[in-house]
């Protein structure tokens, strides 16, 4: 594309009203789970509440780039942070999105040229971002010819951590892996499990403490001390089973759906057909408290970071 050819963008600080063409954006990549497994409300929703924090202080900036007609064809958002070691700030790019539509007339190239002024004008030392290698722009050397340097001596890591910063005993509040025991349950939206983790006090007949199924190698008499391959570790989960759903499995299921709405055995079908990692993302979403974003029980429909019992 020649130069008098491109596109003119109004690089400008995002508003409330830019929040469905962020989402449209985001959603329309496909390459995060979390945001496949949710639906667009509920990605605008946690969109909105990140951008009321941008105006509530000034550590992260998020702009977006306003196209003919006021359409919103990208996004940038940059976090200031303060280093001891560095005569200034940091500035780190998290997030660079361009729509599909409005990609190669150099849109990237422009709001990073605005964030490169605004950390000039704040007195930062540098600029960082992360580029996936497998990513298009990183084979195609985008940053590097905008001058930026690869330093190919350092080693990034991540931490992946729950939604809520909840802990007790080394087991998160969240949807994990190994909340998930082998009838399908889930552990993780358990009553007696979110009593344990939010530490609320245990009473007789009302409440009761448990670290999970698989954590606390629970030999659960639904299932499990009545099932000899779960009990000699040859399975680990009944859709391993040759007789699965056995007749126990069916029980535990009915009840779950009259009561809870919830089934075990649609669990296990879609871990076994869609793979653990879609079946958290839907359970997060599902089991996602609305005002916090906490996780409700599966047993009172209650979030314990909102409403914890005995208040």
């Amino acid at each position: 594309m020649n130069p008098e050819d491109r596109p003119i963008w109004n690089i400008r600080p995002s508003t409330p009203d830019d929040v469905p063409p962020i989402a449209a954006i985001l959603r329309g990549l496909g390459w995060f789970p979390y945001l496949n497994a949710e639906s667009t409300a509920e990605t605008e929703t946690r969109i909105m509440e990140h951008l009321r924090m941008c105006v509530a202080d000034d550590s992260h900036s998020v702009l977006v780039a306003e196209g003919a007609g006021g359409a919103i064809s990208g996004y940038v958002a940059v976090h200031w942070l303060p280093y001891l070691m560095l005569p200034g700030p940091e500035g780190y790019i998290s997030e660079l999105f361009v729509a599909e539509s409005a990609r190669g007339a150099g849109l990237g190239s422009k709001l990073l040229e605005m964030v490169k002024d605004m950390a000039i004008g704040r007195g930062c030392s540098r600029l960082m971002l992360v580029n996936r290698k497998t990513r298009e722009s990183y084979k195609r050397g985008f940053y590097r010819k905008l001058g930026w340097e690869e330093r190919e001596e350092f080693a990034n890591f991540v931490l992946h951590l729950p939604q809520k910063s909840q802990w007790r005993g080394g087991v998160r509040n969240g949807m994990e892996e190994r909340l998930i025991a082998p009838c399908g349950m889930n552990c993780g939206i358990c009553s007696a499990y979110l009593a344990w983790s939010h530490i609320v006090p245990r009473q007789r007949g009302k409440t009761i403490h448990c670290a999970g199924c698989r954590p606390r190698d629970k030999k659960c008499g639904f299932i499990q001390r009545q099932c000899p391959p779960l009990l000699n570790r040859r399975i680990g989960f009944c859709f391993e089973c040759s007789d699965s759903p056995c007749p126990r499995l069916q029980r535990l299921d009915e009840r779950y759906r009259k009561k809870y709405k919830m089934s075990m055995i649609e669990n296990l079908r879609q871990i076994k057909e869609d793979g653990m990692e879609s079946f958290l993302s839907s359970q997060q979403v599902k089991y996602r408290c609305a005002q916090c974003g906490g996780t409700v029980c599966v047993h009172n429909g209650r979030c314990y970071d909102c409403e914890p019992p005995g208040n």
